[in-house]
């Protein structure tokens, strides 16, 4: 009998969902948020060239990219040491968060690169087996969306929280200070969310089967995989992209950075808010409706970001808010496809190597939207917290990712007429 049509699995208790994705808090610091402030951190305060920082994230994030798959294969092998990899991973992701906004004033490039693959290095160690212990976890199949959506939404809070929180801690410190004590305030919330995950290991049902072997080039064998994977990977640029950007958007074309937080809360809120109407579609529709459903929503509400003037606070506030409701689904949908894909194939053994290949198309995403376009703009005259090469930030900003997201609609219409396990009501 499937998991799917067990009668006997129980559904998960609000304490267990929590112990499990609390930890998903903490991990948002290194995501979204480092490429919202790092570049400007770096280019403002250490006079790092925007170009040099551009090449510099391409490079690191590809590594990064690369060596994902082989975080996946080795945690699947060394499936009875994971408590130990986790640790490792919880580790190096702390001392490298640490360091990457403490750095070194003599050599702040280097410092810049050493930090970030530490601090990466130790994410992806977690963030890859979180996510694949989540899928194992012995619950009926329409609790699934609710586990993944659990674990985003502490995600999305704790990206609300990364993102908000130098704005405000710039309000009673100069900036380095600011972000001294920004990168202390992961300590807690690091050692809190590892004892809930270690408590919920030692007590959840998990699959641990293995009855299939999956090589890293199996994912690919099937059509659907290959368009939901290149799907994930255009939607990630298309987000990546304004992340980059926002701070010099806000700071040095909209000339209202005082605004910054509550920008990035009310995209964020936004987003949290909106969580539930896409858990409705994707039961009454599917999970893939409502995942291009939510593409088709930011395309429709952020391009018109390339018209607002200066000093548009209202209009970008509105902007944000719109656009915003879409992160919930990007957040949440995609694991919960993937999950779909790993139980409906009877892939239990290799879910690592699927949510590796997953990190892998998003790190690589971020690595183009930082690689190319950070590069480009100073090619073209743009330069940080002056007046020079303002004019081209909309179009990079906005313009560039809303063409990418019409792309991606593309492809995705492509995979939703595909008929597969993954197409289906929850």
């Amino acid at each position: 009998m499937s998991q799917q049509d067990n009668p006997n699995l129980k559904k998960p208790t609000i304490s267990a969902l929590a112990q499990y994705g609390f930890f998903a808090l903490p991990l948002a610091f290194a995501s979204l948020p480092i490429y919202i402030f790092a570049p400007d951190f770096y280019a403002v305060e250490y006079g790092v060239s925007i170009a040099a920082i551009g090449i510099a994230v391409l490079v690191m994030r590809l590594f990064d990219a690369l060596q994902d798959p082989f975080i996946g294969h080795y945690s699947d092998t060394l499936n009875p040491y994971r408590k130990h990899i986790i640790a490792l991973g919880v580790a190096c992701f702390t001392l490298g968060f640490l360091m990457l906004f403490n750095p070194l004033a003599a050599a702040p490039l280097a410092w810049l690169c050493a930090s970030f693959v530490l601090c990466t290095f130790g994410f992806s160690v977690v963030t890859i087996n979180m996510q694949a212990l989540g899928s194992l976890w012995q619950v009926p199949s329409a609790s699934f969306t609710t586990v993944m959506a659990t674990r985003e939404g502490f995600s999305l809070i704790g990206v609300l929280l990364a993102a908000s929180l130098p704005p405000v801690l710039e309000k009673f410190y100069d900036t380095k200070e600011a972000f001294t004590y920004y990168s202390l305030a992961i300590i807690p919330l690091v050692i809190i969310g590892t004892g809930l995950f270690y408590k919920w290991l030692g007590q959840a049902k998990l699959d641990n089967s293995k009855a299939v072997s999956l090589k890293l080039g199996a994912l690919f064998e099937q059509k659907i995989s290959k368009y939901f994977f290149g799907v994930y990977f255009l939607n990630s640029v298309a987000s990546a992209i304004p992340a980059t950007l926002l701070v010099f958007f806000v700071r040095d074309y909209l000339k209202a950075e005082p605004y910054l937080g509550m920008f990035l809360a009310i995209y964020f809120l936004a987003g949290a808010a909106a969580m539930p109407i896409w858990q409705k579609l994707s039961k009454s529709k599917s999970k893939i409706y409502a995942w291009g459903g939510s593409m088709v929503l930011a395309t429709a509400t952020f391009i018109w970001t390339i018209f607002i003037p200066e000093q548009a606070i209202v209009a970008f506030s509105i902007i944000c808010a719109l656009s915003g409701m879409a992160v919930g689904a990007n957040l949440a949908l995609p694991t919960a496809i993937a999950a779909d894909l790993i139980r409906d194939r009877k892939h239990q053994s290799a879910s690592n190597r699927y949510y590796a290949a997953m990190t892998f198309f998003y790190k690589s995403s971020l690595a183009v939207a930082a690689g190319l376009v950070l590069p480009s703009l100073e090619f073209l005259g743009f330069e940080p917290n002056t007046q020079n090469g303002v004019e081209l930030l909309p179009y990079a900003y906005a313009l560039v990712p809303c063409v990418l997201l019409v792309l991606t609609i593309a492809l995705w219409a492509r995979l939703v007429a595909l008929e597969a396990p993954i197409n289906k009501k929850d």
